[in-house]
């Protein structure tokens, strides 16, 4: 078969830059729904030159690819709060989780459109507990808690910023 764009908001996803050293982060695109349910399915990049002149060093690096596929089996984390703690100690998480979990793993960042990533974990803590003390105060800080199984690739998140 032949391969077709990726769209969002009905128009291909494409990326164009003039500036040396820049880079682009595509987080959370959504398959189109007629690729699921394939054992096997091909991803193509295009690189092409539009116009005008190239750099010395003009060059596409492409890496940490990752397709998950949603585990509908773990239900989100729900009622995630945050409050400032008292004397200013802190940030205090609290969220509830009604299935039993392994861990969750909480995510930190100033981005408010960020993508959880090893660089951005800020903790785990273990089921039972649902809440957690972020003893650094921030003007503008934004969470996700994912709930995580070991015996489940899935997870499911819930994230709230800061007020």
């Amino acid at each position: 078969d032949d391969f077709t764009d990726i769209l969002i908001n009905d128009s291909p996803l494409e990326y164009l830059t003039n500036n040396d050293g820049h880079s682009q982060p595509f987080d959370n695109l959504p398959l189109p729904s007629y690729l699921m349910g394939h054992e096997y399915v091909q991803l193509l990049w295009k690189y092409y030159h539009v116009s005008g002149g190239s750099s010395s060093r003009a060059q596409l690096r492409l890496d940490d690819i990752i397709v998950q596929r949603p585990d509908n089996s773990l239900p989100p984390v729900t009622d995630l709060s945050i409050h400032q703690a008292p004397e200013d100690s802190g940030i205090l998480l609290e969220w509830t989780y009604s299935t039993p979990m392994d861990r969750f793993l909480i995510y930190s960042s100033d981005e408010p459109y960020f993508h959880p990533a090893p660089e951005n974990l800020l903790t785990t803590v273990d089921y039972p507990g649902t809440q957690y003390l972020d003893p650094t105060s921030h003007e503008r800080r934004f969470y996700i808690v994912i709930a995580e199984r070991d015996d489940s690739p899935g997870r499911r998140a819930a994230a709230i910023r800061r007020p």
